[in-house]
């Protein structure tokens, strides 16, 4: 696709900003993905194995990040519904509203991007681990030589 794009940027005349030639490279761009994975299946081997079993381990990350997920909604949920509603009623009152409304959003957004990390640091070892093992001040070692 990004072959497409540099094609029509650079050669911009009639021919490639033409709409067919949208749809004729969409076209050419799924078939060449769909035969890529067809190649990748035939050259991939299955192994008959047992059953998958998952380690047993205390990990929440699923939990974790369900809660991001709908925390994030529920911030941006209500700056999405007024922005629709602004651009369907342009009425300057609902405007004025939906400027309150969108202020408190980034409020809510705000905070939990800022909380985001505590709360990843409280459910998650994996991520404890990384952090610590980012802050945690690291000795250097400084090696001279002198030559005479």
């Amino acid at each position: 696709m990004a072959l497409f794009r540099f094609l029509v940027l650079r050669f911009s005349s009639q021919r490639f900003s033409h709409i067919s030639f949208g749809f004729k490279a969409s076209i050419i761009c799924f078939l060449l993905s769909s035969s890529l994975s067809i190649i990748n299946s035939l050259r991939t081997n299955v192994i008959e194995g047992g059953p998958w079993i998952p380690h047993e381990r205390t990990e929440r990350t699923t939990s974790l990040v369900i809660f991001i997920t709908i925390t994030f909604f529920i911030a941006s949920l209500p700056a999405g519904v007024t922005t629709l509603f602004e651009v369907i009623y342009p009425d300057e009152g609902f405007v004025f509203i939906s400027s309150l409304v969108n202020h408190f959003s980034n409020l809510i957004l705000t905070t939990n991007a800022s909380i985001h990390c505590f709360i990843c640091f409280a459910m998650s070892s994996d991520y404890r681990k990384t952090a610590m093992g980012i802050l945690k001040k690291k000795e250097t070692v400084v090696v001279s030589s002198v030559v005479f």
